[in-house]
């Protein structure tokens, strides 16, 4: 019965961590792109001579938001996880 409660808690965990990760890249990336509009926008509006310096230079954060845009569309889910396993033993309980 241990046995069977830690794998339950450990299951918990590594859900709970690829649900996590997967949330976090998915809002750094949105963040990356709003970074990206709003710096656009303040380039335009001040009409700097530098604008397509700034262009090239922001252009990192797009690639770095679509990096990050399909890590967190590529982490598996865990009942994916637990099918590729494949475990073929037999939990047995036993009560004393």
């Amino acid at each position: 019965m241990q046995q069977t409660i830690e794998f339950f808690d450990t299951t918990f965990k590594l859900e709970a961590l690829l649900d996590g990760l997967g949330t976090i890249y998915f809002w750094l990336s949105t963040f990356e792109v709003g970074f990206f509009l709003f710096n656009m926008i303040f380039f335009v509006i001040a009409r700097s001579s530098a604008l397509w310096y700034a262009i090239l230079f922001l252009l990192f954060h797009l690639f770095r938001a679509s990096v990050g845009f399909y890590i967190s569309h590529m982490i598996p889910p865990t009942h994916e996880l637990t099918g590729k396993i494949g475990y073929k033993g037999d939990i047995q309980l036993k009560f004393a």
